[in-house]
């Protein structure tokens, strides 16, 4: 089984996304036995909450969607195989959240950041799931060779 945690700042925008587009890649291809996959926040500021309402739609809108509350990141997430963060200030907080976690944590891209859509317009959530999709898929190929 192969443990994946989806980390940004507040879990309510890109982290939520991310771990819902990745839920129904593993869904389309039945594998949910083979992962378990998490997402969860470097602050608590909306702890509890369900994630934005412009991720819930975007979801929706491809039949991501899941029942999603906001966390913060415990040390217990240190059992994670691989904790992708969605920019540099969360990959570095992760740092310090868990530090013995070094080789296990990495940005969610590869070579940019995910931007933050958290004042932004529909248009900018759809970039981000657009951003994440091909990703996603990548990486899910790339486990699969592990499984």
């Amino acid at each position: 089984m192969k443990r994946i945690l989806f980390v940004c700042a507040g879990n309510i925008c890109r982290s939520p996304m991310a771990e819902g587009i990745f839920r129904k890649l593993v869904r389309d291809q039945n594998l949910e036995h083979q992962f378990e996959i998490d997402s969860a926040g470097t602050g608590n500021w909306h702890e509890g909450e369900p994630a934005h309402p412009k991720t819930v739609k975007m979801l929706e809108l491809h039949r991501s969607g899941f029942k999603h509350a906001a966390r913060q990141v415990r040390p217990s997430d240190a059992k994670f195989d691989l904790i992708l963060a969605a920019d540099h200030h969360n990959l570095a907080n992760l740092t310090h959240m868990l530090p013995n976690t070094q080789g296990k944590t990495r940005l969610m891209l590869e070579k940019t950041e995910v931007p933050d859509p958290y004042y932004g317009s529909l248009e900018d959530y759809r970039n981000v799931y657009d951003m994440l999709l091909p990703a996603l898929e990548k990486l899910l190929e790339e486990l699969k060779l592990e499984l």
